[in-house]
């Protein structure tokens, strides 16, 4: 038995479904074409089917192995060389390799390409705020927020895990961290942004939305932007977290504003 057994851990993501789109298209804000035709590239997955094992978090960022990897071990010597060490040769191969598909990183960049796992996705929500906010160079920018449901994420053991990878526990670059035991796995969807409108749409929208509809008829597209791990006691939290990109709210396709309200 383990310390501080791990009892149930929930995943704040949203239960319905999910998009993948292959490509980024050039759309028009204020085009219901443009905003058909950019749906129109998705694929219907059920979102949180995709996310119940941990392989779904490797394939839209193969990278996520290596973030994993760095936070589970103590470096030994340069960390710089130590990193570069287990960058090339216990993660991922040198360049001319003959047996670069053996490496757990090219596997993966493989798997992805082979699946079609893209870094942007659809996910269908109801907004719970919109908003008129500050203007900005002839423009409005309208807040929008929404809520994510709960249900359980992946959680699998560190002993798996280097398994998976195929790594010893220890080497002259590296020592794994006995003390850590599991790794969970959280999809983070930024949740609170902005959009820039003008200002007689941005007031109509804020009109529209009141009260806001629930028929998850609204969009957001969000790219996989970073990776990172924190470790508490002996749970290593593995996050994957995605950026809105663009909505599409009352069938027009906007782009997130630059700065997205930060709470």
């Amino acid at each position: 038995m383990f310390p501080h057994p791990l009892k149930k851990v929930v995943l704040l993501a949203l239960v319905g479904a999910l998009g993948l789109v292959p490509e980024l298209a050039q759309a028009d804000g204020d085009s219901m074409t443009s905003a058909k035709a950019y749906q129109a590239k998705a694929a219907d997955l059920d979102y949180k089917r995709f996310f119940e094992q941990e392989s779904q978090f490797y394939l839209v960022n193969p990278r996520l192995v290596e973030v994993i990897f760095l936070g589970l071990v103590d470096l030994k010597g340069n960390p710089e060389v130590a990193k570069h060490k287990i960058r090339t040769e216990v993660l991922g191969c040198p360049e001319g390799d003959p047996l670069r598909t053996h490496c757990i990183l090219d596997r993966l960049y493989q798997e992805k390409r082979t699946k079609k796992v893209p870094n942007l996705f659809e996910i269908p929500v109801n907004f719970t705020r919109v908003e008129k906010g500050r203007r900005d160079q002839g423009q409005v920018r309208l807040k929008l927020a929404w809520r994510q449901e709960t249900f359980e994420a992946p959680v699998i053991e560190v002993d798996d895990f280097f398994a998976f990878v195929g790594a010893a526990a220890e080497s002259d670059f590296y020592k794994r961290k006995e003390e850590v035991k599991q790794i969970v796995f959280n999809a983070h969807f930024e949740n609170h942004f902005e959009i820039l409108l003008p200002l007689r749409l941005a007031g109509d929208l804020q009109k529209l939305y009141e009260p806001i509809p629930e028929d998850l008829k609204d969009r957001i597209f969000y790219r996989a932007e970073g990776a990172d791990v924190t470790i508490e006691e002996n749970l290593a939290s593995a996050n994957l977290r995605f950026k809105a990109e663009q909505v599409k709210i009352n069938n027009r396709l906007v782009e997130a504003a630059p700065e997205p309200l930060r709470h």
